[in-house]
């Protein structure tokens, strides 16, 4: 009964063979997706921030600025952004700026993990707390139309 036919039995087998291999992959994606976000770039510090300090960077609507932090030890600190100025004879409403915080083991790394996201306008907002003491932080920043961003690293 179980060979009464071969060809059918083959089929049944190479069937039973695709569903294993689909199920197979789609546990190894909900593994990946589970695991975290991480994104590769190559070397990415167009600026840096130093702890304790307030810069201003000028970041036009179209691209974004990739600002680096170090923390080479110095305690647990917070990063914070706003809007300093913009071109007000354009766009009376100022423009939204969003940062996009990462982590590496160094600036030319191969994986990034991202750690948070945060927008806000002419208020001073702060990310969580960035608790790692090496390797490097990118704020990876952008706005909504030309304009002059404050960021700050102070202690947390």
């Amino acid at each position: 009964m179980f060979f009464q036919n071969p060809e059918k039995e083959v089929d049944m087998f190479r069937m039973s063979v695709k569903c294993l291999k689909a199920g197979l992959y789609a546990m190894l994606i909900m593994l990946i997706l589970m695991s975290g976000i991480s994104v590769a770039y190559a070397d990415v510090c167009e600026e840096s921030i130093s702890y304790n300090q307030t810069k201003t960077f000028t970041i036009a609507p179209a691209g974004s600025l990739e600002v680096c932090y170090f923390p080479n030890g110095q305690g647990t600190v917070e990063m914070g952004v706003r809007v300093a100025w913009w071109e007000y004879w354009i766009s009376q409403n100022s423009p939204t700026v969003t940062v996009n915080v990462f982590w590496g083991a160094s600036s030319d790394a191969t994986e990034w993990t991202w750690l948070a996201s945060i927008s806000t306008t002419t208020s001073w907002k702060y990310a969580p707390p960035l608790y790692l003491q090496q390797g490097v932080y990118v704020f990876s920043t952008s706005t909504s139309a030309l304009a002059g961003v404050n960021m700050n690293v102070r202690p947390y």
